[in-house]
């Protein structure tokens, strides 16, 4: 299948998914990448969960590229939690997506593959992640999340 026809298929099905989201998280975040462009800086974030375990989410983070230039990082990445089925304490989840990294008028764009532990997956709390995206990246944050039951 053709990229144009997956990237379609997404947009048709959204409005479907996000309907059926079953809730939303606000995220701050400090967040790190060690590759051909270092970068360290602070952002936001937030995300729908789809269903019990699917969460898509969007961040954005501001800091330093190469230690001296101002830079900007977007994130896009859809998640999921494997080890939502034990209920209270921390919870493991896999994501992948794209970022594009921006400084000056240098903008480039990255796979992600992360993966990430979370206090309370079902209730929020701090989270930390390991991956790659341009070089090994690392994020510590906190997350705010709001469930709603299903109907």
């Amino acid at each position: 299948m053709r990229s144009g026809t997956l990237a379609l298929v997404a947009v048709l099905a959204a409005p479907g998914a996000l309907q059926a989201q079953r809730g939303h998280d606000l995220q701050v975040h400090a967040l790190g990448v060690i590759g051909a462009r270092e970068f360290v800086g602070g952002g936001v974030g937030a995300g729908v969960r789809l269903g019990r375990s699917v969460r898509l989410a969007g961040t954005g983070t501001v800091g330093w590229e190469e230690g001296d230039r101002l830079a900007g990082r977007g994130e896009a990445l859809v998640g999921v939690h494997v080890t939502l089925g034990r209920g209270r304490g921390p919870g493991l989840y896999a994501g992948g997506g794209v970022a594009a990294q921006v400084a000056e008028a240098d903008t480039r764009g990255y796979l992600a593959l992360v993966v990430g532990v979370e206090g309370r997956p079902t209730g929020g709390g701090w989270f930390a992640e390991v991956g790659v995206g341009g070089g090994a990246r690392v994020a510590l944050g906190y997350r705010v999340t709001r469930l709603r039951r299903p109907r």
